[in-house]
């Protein structure tokens, strides 16, 4: 195995052993949330329906044929066994639904479908691997496309789509972009409205303003440009006690500007 591919293999681990986690993590905040909500079955809200049949389908046998409308138009993912079995997922199915009605005017939307859905799996299989970095491929091609396309649909995005967003910044982290697209658009993500939930922690949703945190030390955020954005965070957010989470996650990837 070359350097490269062990790289890659490192990196498909750790990836899913955090993509795996983070996505129960998240349903199961979601699934909790759901249960409480005893009077909106009735509702209309689609979003609602589309959790709860994720929660309905958990114990499904993954022999069985799940419905969907996925029907994939590269010959790549069309004859690929590993992801004609992922159709057996109702998580995969749910996500990649999800990112294709989001992203289905521009013409990497399957490529970007396959990459956010591929993250509810936990797998450091070659296969797995080799999807990974072929779809990432496929995305870094139309890189500037990509980039300009999520910085303006994830401002769309909803708190019941916390997993989708997760996904776009863990991907726009992984794309062969500048410093200066990933600082702005890290910048933007750690600085929008949050909240908080009953027990006082954020919610899902407000939680992925901690990867965009992170996202933004890896990318080479200076401490002036860390300093402004958390400034523009706590304009943003001027609850007292999302304030000092904000402050302690700042702290945490800035040590160095420990007067934030």
């Amino acid at each position: 195995m070359n350097k490269k591919k062990s790289i890659l293999v490192i990196i498909v681990i750790v990836l899913g052993i955090y993509f795996g986690t983070s996505y129960q993590q998240t349903k199961d905040s979601e699934d909790l949330s759901v249960a409480k909500k005893t009077d909106v079955r009735s509702s209309g809200d689609s979003n609602l329906k589309m959790s709860d049949q994720v929660v309905n389908a958990k114990d499904r046998d993954m022999n069985t044929k799940l419905k969907h409308n996925i029907v994939f138009k590269s010959p790549y993912y069309k004859n690929n066994p590993y992801l004609g079995n992922l159709l057996k997922d109702p998580n995969f199915i749910e996500v990649y639904e999800r990112s294709e009605s989001l992203f289905k005017e521009y013409s990497f939307s399957e490529d970007l479908a396959v990459w956010l859905s591929i993250g509810v799996v936990f797998d450091s299989s070659p296969e797995y691997g080799e999807l990974f970095e072929t779809s990432i491929s496929k995305l870094n091609n139309q890189k500037n496309e990509v980039y300009d396309a999520i910085s303006n649909e994830i401002t769309s995005i909803g708190p019941e789509d916390s997993f989708v967003r997760q996904q776009l910044i863990n991907v726009v982290g992984g794309m062969d972009i500048t410093r200066d697209k990933k600082v702005s658009f890290f910048g933007s993500e750690a600085s929008r409205k949050v909240v908080l939930d009953e027990n006082g922690d954020f919610t899902p949703d407000s939680m992925n303003i901690t990867n965009s945190i992170a996202f933004l030390k890896q990318s080479g955020t200076t401490v002036d440009e860390a300093r402004r954005i958390f400034e523009q965070s706590i304009s943003t957010n001027t609850s007292p006690e999302i304030r000092e989470k904000l402050r302690a996650r700042f702290n945490t990837y800035f040590p160095e500007s420990a007067n934030l």
